[in-house]
């Protein structure tokens, strides 16, 4: 006896719909939360990523500027000393040691330059 191919029916729009919709709902329960569901520390971090990260995590522009990086915590020693506030206020309007006000960032406010400066201090800190 000859063995017959299984015929195929496609599925209709309804079936392809909930197929969709399952897919959807199962990607949505099991994927982490979006960046901005913390948009306190995420603004941070994004200031950070875009306007501090040159110098702040070493490499050539930290080395040239002499900024301490995120990556050694050893760096923030005489910072962490001092208090939060005059940390914050020295990041927006610069330091002696070159560091230009809000990291030439002109277009940050002070409160994104506060939020970017409490960032790199958690880094530091853990």
């Amino acid at each position: 006896m000859e063995a017959k191919p299984l015929k195929r029916e496609k599925p209709d729009f309804c079936s392809r719909l909930q197929f969709m919709l399952f897919l959807g709902l199962a990607g949505f329960l099991v994927l982490p939360p979006p960046v901005w569901a913390d948009e306190s520390a995420s603004m941070g971090k994004k200031i950070y990523q875009n306007a501090c990260a040159d110098c702040h995590e070493g490499g050539f522009w930290g080395w040239l500027s002499g900024a301490p990086s995120i990556k050694d915590a050893s760096q923030w020693e005489p910072y962490l000393e001092k208090d939060m506030e005059k940390i914050i206020q020295a990041a927006i309007q610069g330091t002696d040691g070159g560091m230009d006000p809000k990291g030439d960032c002109d277009e940050c406010t002070d409160e994104e330059i506060r939020k970017a400066v409490e960032y790199m201090l958690s880094v530091v800190e853990h």
